[in-house]
């Protein structure tokens, strides 16, 4: 436990210092992160070549896809906007028919094909979470500004819920899933989520920065904003449970405990990112549509 939060400290104010570089550093980095989790989760599956290669059409084909639907112009900002919110609301819909089974898959004993699971774990858990954190990590201070911000959100999930859970935890999740994971742990990984968020509201309105947090934040009172934090911070605690969930049940459908040892205490990359591919996606949506 103190050599795992000892590396996550380390690790995390290296990798801010990082973030703060000059551009196109950051953008660059987060590139390089995102190859070697695809590196790992292929590795961690090991399905057979013809998925992992269709895995990896899909993982720049679906992107693009994104991105060109995002961006397409129709003419007017409502359409475009419209077109903006199904686009998202689809691929986050997508993550969920993916992960659900796989989670489920597990508890049941009957563990998803580890080729279909590459086939679109790497498009979907991979390639669109990554596409959001370079596209976050483009531009100047607000950019740098909402990527920290998702960082923080999901280091506040993963945190929170190991802290709780060590301290609190009696009530077992989904045990053969992940073994570790507690209720207790999990709903104080969502109040640290919404603690976190609120302090990024009240941060972001304080400077006048709305680009980086949903809507329904602006001109709100003190109040309402714990509030707003307290029910999205529930929401976004989930996504990163899911996250977690799904990435460990590969883990487990594949008798491993972590997906490498990149990171002393903490296993792979995987093992740091498995919920901040949730969160990245649901805190764009909920920016989306709130």
């Amino acid at each position: 436990m103190v050599i795992r939060i000892i590396s996550g400290v380390v690790g995390a104010v290296i990798l801010l210092g990082l973030l703060m570089l000059p551009q196109p550093i950051p953008p660059i980095l987060v590139i390089l992160a995102g190859l070697f989790a695809a590196y790992e989760f292929i590795v961690l599956t090991r399905a057979e070549w013809g998925f992992v290669v269709g895995g990896l059409l899909l993982s720049g084909l679906l992107p693009a896809l994104v991105i060109a639907m995002i961006n397409l112009d129709m003419g007017d900002f409502a359409t475009g906007y419209l077109v903006w919110t199904l686009t998202t609301i689809a691929v986050t819909g997508m993550q969920l028919v993916l992960a659900l089974p796989l989670i489920s898959g597990v508890r049941r004993g009957r563990p998803v094909s580890v080729n279909w699971t590459v086939l679109w774990g790497l498009p979907l858990l991979i390639a669109v979470p990554f596409l959001l954190l370079v596209y976050f990590s483009l531009g100047g201070p607000v950019s740098a500004g909402m990527l920290i911000a998702v960082l923080a959100l999901a280091w506040a999930a993963d945190t929170g819920a190991f802290v709780c859970g060590k301290l609190f935890g009696k009530r077992k999740l989904i045990p053969k899933v992940s073994p570790g994971k507690t209720w207790e742990g999990y709903i104080g990984g969502c109040f640290a989520v919404s603690s976190v968020l609120f302090v990024v509201a009240l941060l972001a309105l304080s400077y006048h920065s709305f680009v980086f947090i949903p809507r329904v934040f602006f001109h709100a009172s003190v109040g309402a904003t714990a509030l707003y934090s307290l029910a999205l911070g529930f929401v976004l605690g989930t996504a990163a449970l899911i996250g977690d969930l799904a990435f460990s049940a590969v883990k487990r459908a594949r008798g491993v405990k972590e997906s490498g040892t990149f990171l002393p205490g903490h296993g792979g990359i995987l093992d740091r990112i498995d919920g901040l591919v949730f969160v990245v996606c649901w805190y764009f949506l909920l920016s989306v549509i709130l």
